[in-house]
């Protein structure tokens, strides 16, 4: 089951970061080294949740518990850009399909938006981050170069999300831990994976 971010989640401090998986084979002659792309991208983030006094501190055992063993996910933004720091925004959906592993996305939006590197965007349940700074052309017509790539095909017309875009994502530890001290909620650190489907 998915559960959405409740509005009171907000995190003391995030770590996020993207792996990439890869196969490295280094020559034992000449030493030069080859890499191998998997094209296999996956999301990670740490999150540390404010302390809490003990009267607020039950909704945050409660959703840790809830993550507990990985069943349910959570649905979970980009905490530090939950919008683009470029302009686009509206209604925007890609003008073209994007081909699995395509490593960059066909979008119509309004003339002049601009996105820029680093911005969130969401797409048929991938979550992508734009790679470098672009800007839609006089029709609107916009190409966003992708940090990460795409996992399946999506259908052209498919609606690109730039508020709160998510993936789901499972705690990586089967065991749900609360922290207390004397009156209070320690504070909590909960430590997320992307569920890949």
């Amino acid at each position: 089951m998915s559960i959405a971010a409740p509005e009171w989640f907000k995190a003391a401090s995030i770590e996020w970061s993207l792996g990439r998986a890869t196969v490295q084979h280094t020559s034992q002659l000449s030493r030069f080294v080859q890499t191998v792309d998997l094209l296999a991208w996956q999301w990670y983030a740490i999150v540390t949740l404010p302390p809490a006094f003990l009267r607020d501190s039950g909704k945050h055992e409660a959703l840790i518990n809830s993550l507990a063993g990985g069943a349910d996910t959570l649905a979970l933004h980009h905490m530090a850009r939950p919008q683009p720091l470029g302009t686009m925004r509206g209604s925007p959906t890609l003008s073209a399909t994007a081909a699995q592993f395509a490593n960059s996305l066909a979008i119509t939006t309004t003339a002049g938006a601009t996105l820029k590197a680093g911005d969130m965007i969401g797409v048929s349940g991938q979550l992508f981050q734009v790679k470098t700074d672009c800007t839609a052309n006089g029709s609107g017509a916009i190409t966003v170069p992708l940090v990460n790539r795409s996992r399946r095909s999506i259908t052209s017309g498919a609606s690109v999300l730039w508020d709160k875009p998510t993936a789901e994502f499972y705690m990586m530890d089967p065991r749900a831990r609360s922290v207390y001290t004397p009156g209070f909620g320690g504070s909590q650190t909960i430590e997320l994976v992307e569920k890949v489907s």
